[in-house]
């Protein structure tokens, strides 16, 4: 009681950071409003027309998933141009990967693309696509925002473009004992070579894993969409003879009748997983 606090998103308004979605359908509306008039008034940032000085308005660097991965902090804040088959989108995220065969490993990365219900169709699963955004760093996971789709330009060199659709996705199939500790060589060139971890190469790529035993189950209980969903502890044995922990987190999943599986489904049980 008494504490002062900020109410960081009128702030943003107020400096012309950002747009209002429904200004008015809250209890701050009226101030919401008035934030975004004055930033409109004395054309503050986005109602200006001055362009972002941080934001890379150049032509797109053509990169491989490797060539971005791989180096990824070189290319923080950069637009970059690459080609990769979508193998999930959900809420407004979806995920892309490609195949390196010198290294016989697949390379994903993470792609945000907000609100914009035109991305929807061409990030579908399975849409190989060349995708253009900005690299960026959120929360300790990197993506790529920014992303434009213009149906009426498709030869748009700014647009994320479908090349082909129907693709398979592959799921490599990965060890408990590499998905934990393996490691992937990369060959920078003649001379020199670069070791980073599978765990760093792993991410946002699709991958199964078999025979993992079901030692415990946590299950979400919440008034959100993931209410439900399960956290699976299973133990598995590597290539290397020894077992290993690895955690598997589901969707709310449902059976051909509609009725939510539950715990009781998986535990003790062996299962294959792709995700």
């Amino acid at each position: 009681e008494g504490a002062e606090f900020r109410n960081l998103n009128l702030e943003i308004l107020q400096e012309g950071l950002a747009v209002g979605s429904s200004p008015s359908s809250n209890r701050y509306g009226e101030y919401c409003v008035n934030a975004i008039a004055q930033a409109t008034r004395e054309k503050l940032y986005i109602f200006s027309n001055d362009k972002d000085p941080q934001y890379p308005y150049g032509e797109a660097q053509s990169v491989t998933l490797k060539e971005l991965r791989t180096n990824i902090n070189e290319y923080d804040g950069a637009r970059v141009a690459f080609e990769g088959v979508i193998t999930y989108n959900s809420d407004w995220t979806a995920y892309v990967e490609d195949y390196d065969a010198e290294t016989d490993t697949y390379f994903g990365i993470q792609l945000f693309y907000g609100y914009n219900s035109n991305l929807i169709s061409p990030l579908a699963q399975g849409n190989r696509v060349r995708v253009v955004g900005t690299v960026g760093n959120h929360f300790g996971t990197w993506q790529i925002a920014s992303l434009n789709y213009n149906a009426m330009k498709p030869k748009d060199p700014a647009n994320t473009s479908v090349l082909s659709k129907g693709n398979e996705i592959a799921f490599k199939e990965v060890t408990a004992d590499k998905f934990l500790n393996g490691e992937v060589t990369i060959q920078v060139d003649d001379e020199t070579t670069k070791t980073l971890t599978y765990k760093e190469i792993a991410v946002s790529t699709a991958i199964s894993m078999k025979n993992l035993t079901v030692t415990k189950v946590y299950t979400t209980q919440s008034n959100t969409d993931s209410n439900g969903a399960m956290t699976l502890t299973c133990s598995a044995i590597g290539s290397d003879g020894k077992t290993y922990t690895i955690t598997v987190r589901t969707e709310v999943l449902k059976d051909s009748d509609g009725k939510l599986i539950t715990e009781e489904y998986f535990m003790y049980k062996t299962i294959d997983v792709q995700g």
